[in-house]
């Protein structure tokens, strides 16, 4: 339970009683409250708000772990409005207000308690009609909030025949106007509509100098148009801007036709033009966005294009509503269901525009024909189909996903390197893809990535079109694939024997072998629309789509048929974990739900009533599964049987569990006491037991192979137990395991481990002889081990390979070695074969001939140009952008972002990307944690969102997750670099100091977005650490914490005690006293000399090294609460740094206390106040 916070200001347990609410639960203007109901006789929250101005008021509960309501009543407690969405869900709260008026907010739990966020945001005028306004979109495509600000306008790019479509909303909360630029491509008159409104927004254009040239101010809710003319190679801005309140808008842009345009290309959401079916059969795709909407740009009527026929897939039941704009009573329109009926339409006429109606229902098929009555005829379409409710496009705070979640299975026998000319060579079987003769020639240019199957590749081009080859058959041969794949392909999954293409509109095509996965024409209506993730056992799918909805194809007995559980999939589902013969579902209310094979996991029979609830993240083994709970818990079942079930203990007594790690045979669960609870097999349960000393604390990281594990401690030693030629026993090396190891790599059938000093130790793998060959080599300066069946190669700092073990083949580490003497900057094996990319572009190659050990024909090929060499679980995405300002978003997996012309804003996701923002001058990469969670070296940036390797990124963007630019701030690249180890780059030292003046003022570490603030002020504003000691001086917070009457030896104290948990010494105590009596020196200027003092040459030592701890536990934990965005701020922290002394140790354990509160239901104040808990940390 958390204390109640309204704006930053603590006021304890907000009051339970209606009747007696006082003066600190009460608020106006925006409000942020942090708070927590339903915790002991803490039933419910009041809350006053009174509203200075007449207006709107938005109440936003989020941020909930339980059940909680939300109830508006007037002065007179008469109820006004509530939202009690069931569960976790927001409640959300939109109420016209009467200014000077109080309000009472009620915030009550159903059953159980929740910490909460509740945002109160106030604007002039009243609430809009059914909803807060749309996203911002241009030619279909979602820009997010267009900026409200001149000099940052969204550009947007105009097609080729001067036009553009624009939808959005303005007016509501801060988001008072809408700046659009473009750049006029011919002189002539221009023409500018804004319609749709639903009430008054206006029009203003200005020139390339900022000089207002035109505007419309109509009253009311009716059009806004401007025409003027436009300059050819001016750039021109728009306003779009709200007079009173909020309103949704159209904004047709029509200029001057560039000469010599195409006019029979349409274009459809911005993509590459295309010619429009000219019959039903051939007619093109209008793949909608995750809007439910498209805008379709194009014309007809010219030569012996006639008509244009376009088909889409509804996503939802309800009305599809299609407005033409820039198109005269000549154009025709018709619509047809899926058997070619014609469907009844309505029509709505204005001045400029014409709007179709009809109904669709869900995942059927639809066709609408446009046509010319007389000659050439452009047109825009702005068409709005029914919205599907939205599933989370990641799963929410809490939720985990297992290993190997989405599907992607590793080519065991072939190779294929992707150049840097978007060329592809492969080698290997040629049954399984080493050949890609029948389709070399669409592979010379154009590829962005490589994609495998066990037996097969796929690659997927820019244009997102796909190639593929492989040991599959196909009806007319592999260009038969490709034309039926299609394009519009953004992601390409894999099973062992099949693929499956995702599309940018959230459809799916598959291909490979019909049995297992490559045939879904049975199901095609379902995987017409809506899909985000695709997930993969051995020979089956499981689709994901955004209503929380899971749709399955392929073998019956590995999961391709959920019929049984069909009613348990309809919705809710927020990840899937495929292992190697069943699936399981994790969904929004904790539960579990499991299909495939019986023997495999598919079988819940013995636990089913502890997987009803409360699970938060599931692990696999491939045969066996197990689910973590929030109480701290774990529950297990697969293919080990009776053995399998977890042991009985009191999980949360230790902390509860950090992580699962399973073997063929047994799971052992590393709890956050560092503690291991080993079960499973007897064999192991009984090796664990041997080893229970060991085993009791201090573990760190456990790892696992098939039939063995190892444990890597906090003093660098290694324990082991399991099958002794897997690994198990590490007798032979033991020496070398009592401490220094760094990092434990799982082979095959054993493990390796690096140390500190760079040497390699390797046991179990039956290969002693061959690795005492190479004992010397591996003694030092090793810095990666790749392991393969038998046969192991080592990556050394200085760019040579070291490689052993029994090769089969013409090439092995002797044919090899002068070519990996030097210049190896990656390794990568398929299991039998290596290839190492060199930093010339080259690649080298051994193992076993016939799977890649040998290039034969295409050895040539691989002499220089090397870019990525295809290797497991790939996943990639594609996006690209326009020439202009994009906003460009990432999906959920890994991405290539190919950013293109402009400045534009890029938020990858949250694994690894590539992203290349191309030829503008402010291309940002947006981060959505704190700077000091973020390394960036020789072009790569490294943190909470993977790594990724950028080009042409000149910012990186901190803070725009808050949607307000007070936290917003852009940081150069080099800022990032770690000039001097951990910790040393720009921004840390500098969010450091921030640290420290909070420490010093408040005794307390910084909220994230207090700590971004400040930031800002000295990175972009310009201000230093003694400019923020003043302004912090002038926060309430100052003012609370040492009111008037305070005396200067009493201020001084306080300072000391805060910062070196100590008094002055008397020379100390003389001068600052004496300075500030005589009014010499301002506190605040005080406090910062102190800081100053301390890191001072001339400076006490231990107080450098106390300070330095405190910042570093503090930074830590608001580091955490970037990663925890559901965990509230907890004044408890204070007490953890008033424990941090000078020794190393002390930060380690505030670190612990830190996670302990972030990854279990207990609270950092719940620890400080539990004795036990506390003194267990401690040791006191």
């Amino acid at each position: 339970m958390n204390n109640d916070i309204i704006n930053g200001v603590n006021i304890g347990d907000a009051i339970n009683d209606l009747q007696i609410i006082p003066e600190s639960n009460v608020f106006s203007g925006q409000g942020r409250i942090t708070g927590s109901t339903g915790f002991g006789a803490d039933f419910t929250d009041w809350f006053v708000y009174i509203p200075e101005r007449d207006g709107t008021l938005t109440l936003y509960l989020h941020g909930l772990s339980a059940d909680l309501d939300l109830v508006v009543y007037d002065n007179t407690s008469t109820e006004l409005d509530y939202s009690a969405n069931e569960g976790t869900q927001p409640d959300r709260i939109v109420l016209a207000v009467a200014g000077n008026t109080p309000y009472l907010i009620n915030v009550t739990a159903f059953s159980n308690g929740s910490n909460y966020l509740l945002n109160a945001d106030f604007v002039g005028g009243s609430p809009p009609s059914g909803s807060e306004g749309r996203k911002d979109s241009v030619n279909g495509m979602g820009i997010g909030d267009a900026p409200a600000r001149w000099e940052l306008a969204h550009h947007i790019t105009l097609n080729n025949l001067g036009d553009a479509w624009v939808t959005g909303s303005t007016g509501f909360h801060t988001d008072s106007r809408d700046w659009y630029s473009f750049e006029a491509t011919e002189s002539g008159i221009a023409t500018f509509q804004l319609t749709d409104l639903g009430d008054d927004l206006d029009l203003f254009l200005y020139d390339p100098y900022g000089n207002l040239v035109s505007f419309s101010v109509n009253e009311g809710a009716a059009d806004d148009r401007i025409t003027y003319e436009v300059v050819a190679g001016q750039r021109y801005h728009l306003e779009v801007d709200s007079y009173l309140q909020g309103s949704n808008y159209s904004l047709a842009i029509d200029l001057p036709k560039i000469a010599d345009a195409q006019v029979g290309l349409e274009t459809i959401n911005g993509r590459a033009p295309a010619d429009a079916g000219e019959t039903l059969a051939t007619a093109i795709h209008a793949g909608w966005n995750m809007a439910s909407a498209a805008v379709i740009v194009g014309g007809t009527g010219l030569g012996a294009d006639t008509t244009d026929w376009f088909t889409f897939v509804a996503p939802a039941n309800g009305r599809v509503d299609l407005r033409f704009s820039g198109a005269t009573d000549t154009l025709t329109f018709n619509a047809y269901d899926g058997t070619a009926a014609p469907l009844s339409l309505t029509l709505e006429e204005g001045a400029d525009y014409r709007e179709y109606g009809f109904d669709v229902r869900a995942g059927q098929t639809y066709y609408f024909q446009l046509g010319s009555l007389d000659g050439e005829q452009s047109y825009i379409v702005n068409m709005q189909l029914p919205q599907a409710e939205q599933a989370a496009l990641i799963p929410q705070p809490g939720y985990g996903q297992g290993i190997n979640t989405t599907g992607e299975f590793h080519n065991f026998r072939a190779f294929a390197l992707l150049k840097n000319d978007g060329s592809v060579v492969s080698w290997g079987d040629g049954t399984y893809g080493g050949s890609s003769y029948p389709v070399s020639s669409d592979l010379t240019s154009g590829v962005v990535k490589v994609f495998s199957s066990d037996n097969g590749f796929a690659a997927l081009k820019s244009d997102g079109t796909v190639v593929t080859w492989g040991a599959f058959s196909y009806p007319g041969g592999y260009a038969d694939i490709s034309e039926q794949i299609g394009g519009d392909v953004v992601r390409i999954f894999s099973n062992y024997f099949s693929f499956a293409g995702l599309r940018a509109d959230g459809s799916v095509v598959t291909w490979g072998n019909e049995m297992f996965g490559g045939f879904s024409s049975h199901i095609a209506d379902q995987l017409a629309w809506g899909v985000r993730e695709i997930y993969a056992t051995t020979s089956s799918f499981a689709a994901l789509k955004q209503n929380g909805s899971v749709v399955t194809w392929g073998d019956y007995w590995s999961g391709g048929d959920s019929s049984a559980v069909a009613d348990q999939l309809t919705e809710g589902v927020v990840s899937i974990i495929a292992g190697a013969s069943a699936f399981t579902a994790l969904k929004t209310d904790g539960s579990v739900v499991v299909w495939g094979s019986e023997y495999q996991g598919a079988n819940i029979n013995l636990v089913a009533d502890q997987l009803e609830s409360g699970v938060v993240e599931i692990i696999t083994t491939g045969e066996a599964f197990a689910a973590i709970k929030e109480d701290g818990s774990v529950v297990s079942w697969g293919s080990f049987g009776s053995f399998l079930t977890a042991p009985e203990i009191d999980w949360a007594m230790r902390g509860g569990v950090k992580e699962v790690v399973g073997s063929a045979e047994a799971f052992a669960a590393l709890l956050h006491d560092g503690s291991v609870v080993v079960w499973g097999s007897l064999f192991y349960a009984y090796q664990a037991d041997q080893l229970a000393t060991e085993l009791a604390g201090g573990v760190v990281e456990i790892v696992a192979n098939s039939y063995a594990f190892a444990a890597l401690k906090s003093d660098g030693s290694v324990v082991t137990w399991g099958q002794s030629d897997y690994g198990g026993d590490s007798t032979a090396v033991a020496g070398q395991l009592t401490g220094g190891v760094e990092r434990i790599i799982t082979a095959p059938r054993g493990f390796v481990a690096l140390t500190s000093d760079g040497a390699a130790v390797v046991w179990g793998n039956g290969l002693e002889e061959e690795t005492s060959l190479v004992a010397a080599q591996l003694a030092s300066g090793v810095i990666d081990v790749l392991p393969a069946n038998g046969i192991f190669a080592a990556l050394k700092a200085d760019g040579s390979v070291v490689t052993w073990g029994r090769f089969q083949g013409d090439r092995g580490p002797d044919q090899v070695a002068d070519d990996l003497a030097s210049g190896v900057v990656k390794l990568v094996t398929n299991g039998y074969a290596f290839a190492a990319i060199k930093d010339d572009g080259s690649v080298v190659v051994w193992g076993e001939n016939s799977w890649g050990g040998q290039a034969y024909e295409a050895a040539e090929q691989l002499t220089s140009g090397a870019l990525e060499v295809n290797s497991i679980y790939s996943n990639n995405y594609y996006r690209q952008g326009s020439d202009g300002d994009d906003l460009i978003i990432g999906y959920g997996g890994a991405n290539i972002i190919h950013a293109h012309g402009g400045n534009d804003r890029i938020y990858g996701g949250p694994l690894d990307d590539f992203i290349d923002g191309g030829a503008g001058d402010r291309d940002t990469l947006l981060a959505f944690h704190l700077p000091s969670q973020y390394v960036y070296q020789d072009g790569v940036l490294s943190g909470a969102e993977g790594i990724d390797q950028l080009v042409s990124i000149e910012f990186i963007g901190f803070g725009f997750n808050y949607n307000d630019e007070r936290f917003a701030v852009l940081v150069r690249p080099e800022d990032l670099v770690e000039t001097a180890g951990p910790g040393s780059s720009n921004v840390t030292r500098i969010l450091e100091g921030i640290c420290d003046l909070y420490i010093a003022y408040f005794d307390r570490a910084p909220e994230p977005e207090g700590l971004l603030y400040w930031f800002k002020n000295i990175y972009e504003g310009g201000a230093g650490l003694d400019d923020l000691s003043r302004s912090f001086a002038d926060q309430i917070e100052y003012r609370q914490t040492y009111p008037e009457g305070l005396n200067n030896r009493e201020f001084v104290e306080a300072i000391y005690e805060n910062l070196f948990d100590r008094e002055p010494d008397q020379t100390g105590w003389d001068y600052w006293i004496n300075d500030l009596d005589q009014g010499l020196m301002a506190r605040e200027t005080f406090i910062f000399s102190v800081i100053e003092g301390a890191y001072a040459t001339s400076g006490s030592a231990d107080d450098r090294q106390l300070l330095n701890h405190k910042h570093n536990a503090s930074l830590y934990y608001v580091e955490q609460l970037s990663l925890h965005p559901e965990e509230l701020f907890d004044a408890g922290i204070s007490a953890i740094l008033n424990n941090v002394t000078w020794e190393a140790d002390s930060v380690s354990i505030a670190k612990e206390i830190v996670d302990q509160a972030m990854q279990t239901p207990q609270t950092i104040t719940d620890i400080v106040q539990d004795p036990v808990f506390w003194s267990g940390f401690w040791g006191v």
